[in-house]
């Protein structure tokens, strides 16, 4: 049997089966060799433990001395938890404890330097029960902030006394309302009302009893002082200097001695807790760091007494190179034959994988155009049986996708033919809807025309019969002209009349002061003023016949004028009469008209609804063009798809490619359904708009 006939499952066991039997024969000395390793570790490991043990208990010793270091310097800090018994600390269990022993043992230089430690680390925990017996926390800037406190309540007195002794000097009681003191008068904006507000201030009262109890006694005298400066100003703005100077000696100045007594006290309590911390430090520079240094001393003499009598590293890792030179030689050897066997077995399997491979990728391209190579040379084992098998789906495939290029054309055809007869129909859809649209917007603008018309002559007909109203008015005002004249004529007349009877009257009076004066002739001088007299009366009669005269040849005159305008204004009444009747035939006329222009109007609605009517039809016969183009889009585009899809393929003897003249047609085709849709949104109110526009 061959080779190549051999299968994979045997051809990778046998390869694994040599590399394990290598691999066990290099794990038997490697565990000779790390039994040897961990023995040796053992001993390290137990030395290391130990030195590790001592390291440890240095650094809880430092840690323990760092906490108390803390506890003095941190004022956050105001519980300690440290351990002040010896024997029972962390290395007081283990000095006190049989690890101790184990170690003396293990070590027995070891059992002098251990002893020695006793007394160092006894003193160091009573070192640390003392400073916890006499410390107490202090507040490190408080002092200063309360002398600060107690200087700037002095200066605010000051100010005070140094203004109010000023206005004093002038002598001056009259009222100053614009005077100021120039200082703070609320309590909790001064600098003891801004550090009482603090929270650490508040902080530090909760855990400081003698400073809550200062300032609680001095609050009410603070108050107390800064309200009597408003007070000593109000007075001062009043012009009452000497009851301000009472009040700041009598209520100002105790309440400031008050604060200055409660201030006092707060330093005093801070004082003493100062102390205790000055004493509390002294015990650990004096005790807990000698006594912490000694011990330091001795753990290091330990620990390097310890290296001196345990394997080192050094030793351990040269024990272990040997073993390592021995594993690696074994280790090498299989390696060397490993890589052989491995590389046989790779090569009988990578190389039908690989032409497997290339057909695969070329298949997966759509390539079928193409043969497996070495067949001939190709086993019985499984690669060579999937070669053959890919040889013939290749074979299999490649006739079927020829089969499926031909239909793919064949539809392409059809799709093509389908879209060049919707084309058609959509291109006469089109020409007819624009000949609808051309005749709705003509008949637009003829019924436009109409409506004006019949507006117009709807407006002349009012107009008319506006002029018949005025013109009938204008009627009835000459009738009534006619009548005032023909009484104004009738009043000249009878003044004439009355006017000859004043002439009658006058030629009276004028003979009879004619008689009057042949009668005062007659009587001589006795006479004579009579004559005067007479002469008088005479003239005034011929002045009153001259004046009547020249009345009545004026009425004469104003009677011939009124007879002349009645005449005039009954002609103006005839001519009025005449234009009414005109007036009333154009009227009729106008009215007949409008009516005409109303039928013609209400004839081209009828029309244009009609054409609407048609253009609904035509909307109709787009929306069907539409779906039969949309039908033929689908069918076209699936037609392309399968073409395109195909032509990805390629078999032997035959390859697809893109059909221009058929994507030109679809081209076409996607214009002209894209025309027949654009028609279709076309509403007729659009149509009709389109139509005005052209007319405008």
């Amino acid at each position: 049997m061959s080779v190549k006939d051999i299968g994979i499952g045997k051809k990778i066991g046998g390869g694994f089966g040599v590399v394990l039997i290598l691999l066990a024969v290099a794990g038997v000395m490697t565990f000779l060799g790390i039994e040897g390793i961990v023995a040796n570790g053992k001993e390290v490991i137990e030395g290391n433990r130990l030195d590790g043990n001592l390291a440890q208990k240095e650094i809880d010793h430092m840690n323990w001395a760092s906490k108390l270091n803390a506890f003095l310097n941190d004022p956050n800090i105001t519980e300690i938890n440290i351990q002040v018994d010896p024997k029972k600390c962390a290395f007081g269990k283990w000095y006190h404890g049989s690890e101790r022993r184990k170690a003396a043992e293990q070590v027995p230089s070891l059992a002098p330097i251990l002893a020695a430690m006793q007394e160092p680390h006894r003193a160091l925990h009573e070192s640390a029960a003392q400073i916890k017996k006499v410390f107490r926390q202090n507040h490190p800037g408080l002092r200063s902030d309360l002398w600060s406190i107690m200087a700037g309540h002095l200066d605010w007195a000051k100010n005070v006394l140094i203004k109010l002794n000023r206005v004093a000097r002038d002598n001056d009681s009259r009222p100053r309302p614009d005077f100021t003191l120039g200082v703070q008068l609320d309590p909790e904006k001064c600098f003891m009302g801004r550090f009482l507000a603090k929270p650490a201030t508040k902080k530090m009262v909760a855990s400081f009893p003698a400073l809550a109890k200062a300032l609680k006694g001095m609050e009410k005298d603070h108050q107390t002082m800064h309200g009597s400066a408003a007070t000593i100003e109000s007075l001062i703005r009043q012009g009452r200097i000497n009851e301000a100077q009472e009040v700041f000696q009598q209520i100002t100045m105790p309440a400031l001695a008050g604060i200055k007594r409660g201030l006092n006290k707060a330093i005093e309590a801070e004082n003493e807790l100062q102390e205790a911390y000055a004493k509390a430090l002294e015990i650990f520079n004096h005790k807990t760091r000698p006594n912490l240094k000694k011990l330091q001393d001795l753990l290091h003499q330990v620990r390097a007494e310890t290296k001196r009598y345990i394997m080192s590293d050094e030793v351990m890792l040269k024990s272990a190179e040997k073993t390592q030179i021995l594993v690696s030689i074994v280790a090498l050897a299989a390696l060397i034959l490993g890589i052989i066997i491995a590389f046989w077995i790779t090569k009988a399997i990578t190389k039908p994988l690989r032409i497997t491979q290339g057909a695969v990728a070329r298949v997966s391209e759509g390539d079928f155009a193409f043969t497996v190579p070495d067949m001939d040379r190709a086993g019985n084992d499984e690669l060579g049986t999937m070669l053959k098998g890919v040889e013939t789906m290749r074979a299999r495939l490649s006739d079927t996708f020829r089969e499926v290029m031909q239909a793919a054309r064949n539809v392409a055809e059809a799709a093509n033919q389908i879209s060049q007869g919707n084309q058609d129909l959509s291109e006469r859809t089109q020409t007819q809807a624009s000949a609808i649209e051309e005749t709705a917007s003509a008949m637009e603008e003829m019924t436009a025309s109409v409506r004006q018309n019949a507006e117009n002559s709807e407006k002349a007909d009012r107009l008319a019969k506006e002029a018949v109203t005025t013109a009938q008015q204008g009627d009835k005002a000459v009738a009534h002209a006619v009548a005032a004249m023909n009484e104004v004529k009738e009043s000249s007349h009878k003044i004439s009349k009355i006017i000859g009877v004043v002439n009658e009257i006058a030629f009276q009076t004028n003979l009879l002061a004619l008689n009057a004066a042949v009668e005062a002739a007659r009587a001589g001088e006795s006479g004579r003023g009579f004559a005067v007299v007479a002469g008088e009366v005479r003239n005034l009669a011929g002045r009153s016949a001259d004046a009547a005269k020249e009345i009545q040849t004026l009425i004469t005159d104003s009677v011939t004028k009124v007879e002349q305008g009645n005449k005039m204004v009954e002609e103006s009444g005839e001519l009025l009469k005449t234009m009414i009747d005109n007036s009333e035939v154009m009227a009729q006329s106008i009215r007949e008209i409008s009516a005409s222009s109303r039928e013609q109007a209400q004839g081209a609605e009828e029309i244009n609804e009609a054409i609407t009517q048609m253009d609904n039809a035509v909307q109709q016969n787009a929306a069907l063009v539409e779906e039969a183009a949309a039908a033929s889009e689908n069918q076209t585009s699936a037609a392309e798809e399968l073409r395109s899809q195909m032509g990805q393929f390629k078999v032997l003897g035959e390859t697809v490619a893109a059909d221009m003249s058929y994507s030109q047609s679809r081209a076409d085709f996607k214009s002209v359904s894209k025309m027949a849709i654009a028609q279709k949104e076309k509403t007729p109110e659009s149509i009709i708009e389109e139509g005005l526009d052209g007319f405008e």
